[in-house]
């Protein structure tokens, strides 16, 4: 029953893009009735009143709308006080209110807003819910004598007498009348529009005609509508995304991997060709090796790069979600397993990821170290959001975990790794990015921690892990203890050494 209601109340869901209406079922369900009238809808009530946070004042506040069925987790916590969100059975063939009024306990009342996750639509013709018939415009018939002419005003100031025409009348200054030869039929301008413009000039050098001292008021309704122009837009659009093929993208991690010294980075989305990714990985980072997974994914979802001068790394297995090597330094005092994880964002698709991470544990004896971003949450608390994390969520990556004998390493740094960067309550954080290691890993490296930096152009923060042989680099001090003299031994060892 509880994984029902986690189901019919962590929506609303939609397929493609379409809304899913999902109701609890009843033994008295008919498929062949009108489509449900009441249907749960998530309401959110902005800007609350504290006071009004109490169970009984939400269910009072909710059933102005329709019935409450559940209020998220959020809510019930007030984890989040921006606004109350609730599940509401409501009928959608009444006008869903924008607002209402509400009195708080000590009698003060208020104009309370409503905001709707989801408006369905209800045609008010049909009596359906999903649509909504086209409202019809009636005829309108418009007369020739109703439609409103621009006046033509002229004046003619001739110089001698002349006749424009043998069958034309001299024009009056009382009612002049247009030269009828001059006027141009509808079928020339919508034809011709070029012409036009030519014509027009034409007439006014005619000085026999007279000229013209008043410019001619132009008929707008003779000319034809103007059809779009396409223009070629040369400018390139400015993405969001990540990845690394942008200059200021290229330059701000070269500058993280100076500045921190780093010897072997595992870059996770990079978003290049494979036919660009030595040309940018030289850019980055000249004269270092470059293993890449292009040949499972197309985009060459992971990258990892590593100083050749310091270590040597052998490529054992590839794969969409992770790349798994052998590390080995020059000096001679780094031999590890590494296993640079980008998970997919679907829970069926990561299944082949744990899968292959148990199969390897099976065949690792030596250290190992299992790093990167693996788009699952393992604790309950691992994101900071209106909806929580469900136990489907964790339970096969948490299983994972218990399978190989992996430990997540010590951390120093931000608990959420990860954020949308979205402003006020839409802000999601949530924790995606780990290092684990093996109890081999731990025996030999146990100091070793997890520092969480700053996010640079990526939305997730980087991990670094600085690896060093642990010795005590102080001095240490000079101490003799007087019981060591009494010792059967003492002279014989003061005198061997």
């Amino acid at each position: 029953m509880e994984d029902a209601k986690e189901i019919l109340y962590a929506g609303p869901y939609s397929i493609a893009n379409r809304p899913i209406i999902l109701k609890p079922w009843t033994p008295d369900f008919d498929f062949t009735e009108e489509f449900p009238t009441d249907i749960p809808l998530w309401v959110k009530f902005p800007k609350l009143p504290m006071s009004c946070w109490g169970m009984r004042s939400l269910s009072r506040i909710a059933s102005v709308l329709g019935k409450p069925i559940f209020a998220d987790e959020c809510t019930t916590k007030q984890t989040r006080v921006s606004y109350a969100r609730m599940l509401i059975e409501i009928n959608v063939t009444k006008e869903l209110p924008s607002e209402i009024w509400v009195m708080e306990p000590n009698g003060k009342k208020f104009l309370q807003d409503v905001i709707y996750d989801w408006k369905p639509s209800f045609c008010e013709k049909c009596q359906t819910v999903g649509h909504k018939c086209p409202t019809q415009m009636k005829p309108t018939t418009h007369q020739p004598n109703q439609l409103k002419k621009t006046k033509v005003t002229q004046e003619w100031r001739t110089k001698a007498p002349a006749t424009i025409a043998a069958t034309h009348k001299k024009p009056t200054s009382s009612a002049p009348q247009l030269d009828h030869t001059n006027k141009l039929n509808e079928d020339q301008i919508a034809t011709e529009p070029n012409e036009l413009l030519s014509l027009i000039p034409a007439m006014e050098k005619q000085e026999d005609k007279g000229k013209k001292a008043q410019s001619q008021e132009f008929n707008l309704l003779n000319f034809p509508p103007l059809s779009p122009i396409p223009v070629s837009n040369r400018f390139e659009a400015v993405s969001n995304g990540k990845g690394v093929n942008k200059r200021y993208k290229q330059k701000e991690v070269r500058e993280y991997i100076r500045s921190n010294k780093i010897n072997l980075v595992g870059l996770v989305e990079t978003k290049v060709k494979e036919a660009n990714a030595h040309r940018i990985a030289k850019l980055l980072v000249p004269g270092w090796g470059l293993l890449t997974n292009y040949n499972e994914a197309r985009n060459g979802r992971i990258w990892i790069l590593w100083d050749t001068n310091i270590l040597n790394i052998i490529g054992l297995q590839d794969d969409p979600q992770m790349i798994h090597c052998l590390v080995r330094s020059i000096r001679g005092n780094i031999n590890c397993y590494l296993t640079v994880v980008y998970g997919f964002n679907g829970i069926e698709q990561r299944r082949s990821l744990w899968e292959k991470l148990q199969h390897s544990a099976i065949t690792i004896t030596d250290a190992w170290l299992v790093a990167g971003d693996f788009n699952a949450m393992l604790y309950p608390n691992d994101r900071k959001s209106c909806n929580p994390v469900n136990h489907s969520e964790i339970q096969e990556f948490s299983y994972c975990i218990q399978q190989t004998g992996l430990s997540e390493l010590p951390w120093k740094g931000d608990y959420y790794t990860w954020t949308n960067k979205y402003p006020g309550a839409d802000r999601v954080c949530s924790r995606l990015d780990r290092v684990f290691g093996n109890y081999e890993w731990m025996m030999n490296w146990s100091h070793v921690e997890t520092i969480y930096g700053q996010p640079q152009i990526s939305d997730h923060n980087p991990m670094i892990l600085i690896l060093a042989d642990y010795s005590w680099k102080g001095k240490v001090p000079f101490r003799f203890f007087n019981a060591w003299a009494d010792h059967d031994k003492f002279q014989q060892t003061v005198a061997d050494s």
